[in-house]
């Protein structure tokens, strides 16, 4: 090789790093700057909820954990990217996806103005009443969502399970804090064939419009994923029992340090940059819609679809109009189901802060009560 080509070599090396390196720095302050705005946006709420945590929560947590409670194991714990690793670990050991938490436990879960949120979660490791599964009778209504379908951070009788059964009593609450549209899919999947219900309603929040990313609920992640949930065994508490054991572990031992170099893994990855080039915002969404539709066409129910609006005070997010308008006509193009859509925009934009909560980003009692409501009267008015 000639003095000449290595030099050329040479150069194109140097030249390559330096560009990486520079998009590394780019990298480093779009995220920080787009991060700074963000929370800028929303400062006087983050103090809210960090005076809260400080003044109330610590001690309600302390306590509850005394009396035996433990905390929700919610399904993105178990979740990439970066979750806890030693969580992860176990999908690969038991061979299972988890879709609720752990099943019939005491837990708690989160405080909004209204007191820690305590329960016992069913056999499933859903918020429901566990005798709701011993009843023959078809189902009424499945829910599927995120932590507002959970019922944060209320108790039951305000939750949308709660509000709902007072007119449909055979409503189930399939709701975990922390899902995304992939995971909706999976749990429609499996609980439509289980319990054949009615009527399903899967709801959508800003936050659910995100990139694609590697998830262990991707179809097929593991072959026969539900494989717990098909025997029903103590297979089940076994894997929930060495979860939490493993989970403590984790929040005892975890280093500052290398939480630091995660963050720095995803500069030297170009995370932020390949989030703004490369994600598809909407392809998990389209395809918890149509898991549902189908799913629905094949067990003979009704599938119904809510928008959730974000506050403008605690969580202001600029994707949620756009995200809605593609739901909207995605049901209407694809499926034409918008007779099946809800949007409460303009419920929260009638009532503005007295729907939220008074010490976080989720809904208030009353917030609850007046989307049941509609949902109530969408059921009703759609049916033939």
């Amino acid at each position: 090789m000639t003095k000449k080509i290595k030099f050329y070599l040479l150069l194109l090396f140097l030249t390559s790093s330096l560009c990486y390196l520079l998009l590394v720095a780019g990298n480093i302050i779009l995220k920080r700057t787009y991060n700074k705005n963000i929370t800028s946006n929303y400062s006087e709420a983050l103090e809210i909820e960090k005076n809260r945590h400080i003044n109330t929560d610590v001690a309600e947590i302390d306590k509850a954990v005394k009396e035996g409670y433990s905390p929700v194991l919610q399904p993105v714990f178990f979740d990439f990217p970066k979750r806890i690793k030693i969580l992860q670990d176990l999908v690969y050991k038991y061979k299972y996806v988890p879709l609720g938490a752990q099943p019939n436990k005491d837990v708690y879960y989160c405080n909004e103005g209204y007191g820690l949120i305590k329960y016992k979660s069913d056999r499933y490791g859903f918020r429901n009443p566990d005798e709701l599964w011993d009843i023959e009778e078809r189902p009424d209504i499945l829910l599927i969502g995120d932590s507002f379908v959970h019922g944060a951070c209320v108790e039951e009788n305000f939750t949308f399970r709660g509000q709902i059964a007072k007119t449909f009593p055979l409503t189930f609450n399939l709701g975990m804090s922390g899902s995304q549209p992939k995971l909706y899919s999976r749990t429609a999947e499996f609980f439509i064939k289980k319990i054949r219900p009615k009527n399903v309603v899967i709801f959508f929040f800003a936050n659910d419009n995100e990139g694609e990313y590697m998830t262990i609920f991707e179809k097929n992640f593991i072959k026969d994923s539900n494989n717990l949930l098909n025997e029903d065994s103590l297979l089940l508490k076994e894997f929930y029992d060495e979860a939490e054991k493993l989970s403590d572990l984790y929040v005892e031992t975890e280093p500052p340090k290398k939480r630091l170099w995660e963050r720095l893994k995803d500069d030297f990855q170009l995370e932020f940059f390949r989030q703004i080039l490369f994600q598809i915002p909407q392809k998990s969404t389209n395809e918890a819609i149509d898991t549902v539709i189908n799913m629905c066409e094949e067990y003979s129910c009704n599938p119904y679809f809510i928008f959730l609006p974000t506050s403008m005070f605690w969580r202001p997010d600029s994707r949620q109009e756009d995200y809605k308008s593609k739901i909207k006509l995605y049901l209407k193009n694809k499926h034409s189901l918008s007779k099946n859509f809800y949007d409460a925009t303009s419920l929260i934009n009638k009532n503005g802060k007295e729907m939220f909560a008074t010490m976080g980003p989720h809904y208030s009692p009353k917030g609850y009560q007046l989307i049941s409501s509609e949902i109530i009267n969408l059921i009703k008015n759609s049916k033939p």
